[in-house]
């Protein structure tokens, strides 16, 4: 059984669970009104929960998750827009800095749970500028935005938080990717099973990679 199709088998058993709680309001009203608000808040807990959950997505030996392609502005201003793999709009932010830096967090389940279907699980988190002087990154306006946010239940939080699951949990912890900002780079970025890469896709940015290499 997957992690996609777990959630959704209880989510589906909570959901039941309300229905015998109705109907047993018309039996015995007063335990059946406890038992639905139990079983009503605990189902809408479990939803948003696992809505949160599956925003994630499954880790596989190399994915594609975005590309990125970036537009100057102004000096040390770049528009950068980032295009989701499983995202419809195309996402635009102004930059400041030399870099972007793209961030994401990753969950690694133990064998054991691995072997039941539950696949590793990552999400790209936000976009920010780097600075390629020290100096400049401590004094220099910094820019950051999200790329994707929790839902009100955040699962990452929860999976930390309640001992029973954290168990089954072998590596929690973010990865990132950075590269130049030049006029009309194009670049892919993967995530892999050991965190995220990218590629040039197009020569510009085959040149700011090269140039920039030390």
């Amino acid at each position: 059984m997957s992690l996609e199709q777990f959630l959704y088998a209880a989510c589906g058993a909570g959901f039941l669970l309300c229905l015998l709680s109705l109907m047993l309001v018309r039996r015995r009203p007063m335990a059946g009104v406890i038992a639905l608000v139990l079983t009503l808040s605990a189902t809408t807990g479990l939803t948003f929960l696992s809505r949160d959950l599956l925003s994630y997505r499954r880790l596989g030996d190399e994915e594609l998750v975005a590309k990125v392609f970036v537009g100057k502005r102004d000096k040390q201003r770049f528009v950068v827009s980032v295009d989701q793999r499983d995202e419809d709009a195309l996402q635009s932010f102004m930059i400041a800095g030399d870099q972007w830096q793209l961030d994401s967090r990753v969950l690694k389940w133990k064998k054991d749970l691995a072997r039941l279907g539950f696949s590793n699980i990552f999400r790209l988190e936000r976009i920010s500028g780097r600075y390629e002087d020290v100096s400049a990154e401590n004094n220099q306006v910094h820019t950051a935005y999200l790329v994707n946010s929790s839902d009100p239940v955040d699962a990452w939080y929860w999976v930390r938080e309640i001992d029973y699951l954290w168990r089954w949990v072998d590596a929690d912890y973010g990865s990132a990717v950075f590269a130049p900002m030049v006029d009309g780079a194009q670049y892919a970025v993967y995530m892999t099973y050991n965190g995220l890469s990218l590629r040039a896709e197009n020569p510009i940015a085959e040149a700011a990679l090269r140039q920039w290499a030390p």
